[in-house]
């Protein structure tokens, strides 16, 4: 059964990794997108249509990881549904149906693309997106008061989905994913543009597309600053504190698992008393596998058996101590390589904004070869900070509620591999299969990215004041054309000017 949940959780590691890593570029490069088409001149949105072509080929991987992540939920966590399909229904209801008006989004902007406002629509609704995942991950590290389990029927309910989506937990882990969405997907513009530039081609738009990489992703890592000097401060904690903090949960939680038992039986006030003072506590006495009830075939029918809980020694409860204690070192050292690829993605943004400041980015060849380098650091960077919450999460799928034992299927652990293996294979030729659409997306480069005549907006007058200036120009147009035709002489006045040559001729002579 070890086996079988290790395997489990490395494969929900990469399933979920890599879906909220294309969630977040997905959010970056439709805002710089949007913005791009805001603009009404033409390179801009020409810059805009180049761009729209990596959000189709980054979203279609989206969705087949999305599926990836629910047909994993269904095979490895079968328990789940029947435990927290409360809890994640609504949020996954509410998922699908944002991906479905995101394709039709595409599909309207695929035929009309001078529609600015749906390019926006699109772009808030992938922030939505990349919303209800982050909150979905902190009510289950943090749940806090927002769900309440109930052990007498092992089931998970909402308190508040107010305060799931929007409480503070949840506030600051979408700031950091969102900061680092806006810089993953600035350094992927700033490196396709680098090349542009190294190579001598397409410069003005490489320029335009960098002016607005720089602008965002640049705010975006100086806004993480704080963040990060909070978390350079992460200390490893005292284990042995940890673990005897552990043991007393685990005993208190083993009076609330017979005190429940006990009700179950016969209520007494007594034992309800006992119950309700260690309820909070159930959930470490079920990391003890022992204690967990089983079907056995007595006669001609099967009845559940609860082994007695007098049975648990303890150094069984020292050893289920000493395994639910959180991989520190792991955590620390994501923490470290999230922090240095922050500073250093900080600094490449202060060097291209200088350069773009004293307009030598064409002749800066350091500095575009550091940018096309640094390309994989951002995707890096969201794996190893993903790996810190995983690392920090113990054996909790819903922290201090719910074991992850407990939602597990029944299958084996070769079962288990073979999926884990087959999902590996398979994510590997689908980042294979956008890297390639990226790589053809790039040589294809702007110029096949034409904007037809009748997308460009034309200028509009919108008050008097315009008007008036516009004819004011009018008129200048009008002198101008008039001095200029005063300056040059007419035939007339060369007739004139050879009459008066030929008299001065005779006179002389």
């Amino acid at each position: 059964m070890n086996e079988f949940i290790e395997f489990s959780k490395n494969q929900f590691f990469l399933t979920a990794g890599f879906n909220l890593i294309f969630v977040e570029f997905n959010a970056g490069i439709s805002l710089i997108t949007a913005i791009m088409y805001s603009m009404r001149k033409t390179i801009w949105q020409r810059c805009a249509k180049f761009w729209l072509k990596t959000i189709l080929a980054s979203y279609s991987i989206t969705v087949i990881t999305t599926l990836l992540l629910v047909f994993q939920l269904a095979t490895n966590w079968s328990k789940l549904g029947g435990i927290c399909g409360n809890i994640f229904g609504p949020f996954l209801i509410l998922i699908a149906l944002i991906m479905f008006f995101c394709e039709f989004l595409m599909f309207l902007i695929k035929l009309r693309a001078e529609k600015t406002k749906t390019l926006w629509i699109l772009t808030i609704l992938m922030h939505l997106h990349l919303w209800i995942i982050i909150a979905i991950q902190t009510t289950m590290h943090q749940p806090n008061s927002s769900i309440e389990f109930d052990y007498m029927n092992n089931c998970a309910h909402i308190v508040s989905f107010f305060d799931i989506s929007f409480n503070f937990n949840t506030a600051i882990q979408f700031t950091k994913s969102l900061w680092k969405s806006y810089s993953i997907a600035s350094i992927f513009c700033i490196g396709i543009c680098a090349r542009y530039i190294l190579q001598n081609k397409h410069i003005a738009f490489s320029i335009s597309s960098i002016k607005t990489a720089v602008l965002i992703g640049g705010s975006a890592c100086i806004s993480l600053t704080p963040l990060i000097y909070k978390a350079s401060s992460f200390q490893m904690p005292n284990i042995k504190n940890i673990q005897t903090i552990n043991v007393i949960h685990i005993k208190n939680g083993m009076l609330g698992l017979q005190a429940m038992r006990n009700l179950k039986k016969e209520y007494t006030l007594a034992e309800k008393e006992i119950f309700l003072m260690h309820k909070h506590d159930i959930a470490y006495a079920n990391l003890i596998p022992e204690l967990q009830p089983t079907e056995r075939l007595i006669g001609t029918s099967f009845e559940t058996v609860l082994p007695s809980i007098s049975e648990i020694n303890q150094e069984q409860i020292t050893q289920i101590a000493n395994e639910i204690i959180p991989n520190f070192k792991l955590a620390f050292y994501s923490n470290l390589i999230t922090i240095f690829i922050n500073i250093l993605l900080t600094i490449i943004f202060f060097m291209f904004a200088y350069k773009l400041f004293r307009k030598k980015i064409t002749s800066a060849n350091f500095t575009l070869k550091c940018a096309i380098v640094v390309m994989p650091l951002p995707f890096l960077s969201a794996i190893s900070q993903y790996a810190n919450i995983e690392a920090t999460r113990g054996p909790w799928l819903i922290n201090n509620m719910l074991p992850i034992y407990l939602a597990a299927s029944n299958l084996t652990a070769i079962s288990a591999m073979i999926s884990l293996i087959s999902m590996c294979i398979f994510l590997f030729i689908c980042i294979l299969l956008f890297a390639f659409r990226i790589i053809n997306i790039a040589q294809d480069g702007p110029e096949n990215h034409p904007i037809s005549t009748h997308n460009e907006p034309k200028p509009i007058l919108k008050n008097k004041l315009s008007k008036i200036l516009n004819k004011k120009h009018l008129a200048k147009k009008i002198n101008m054309k008039s001095s200029y035709k005063a300056q040059v002489p007419s035939r007339m006045d060369f007739k004139k000017l050879k009459k008066k040559t030929n008299k001065w001729k005779r006179k002389n002579k």
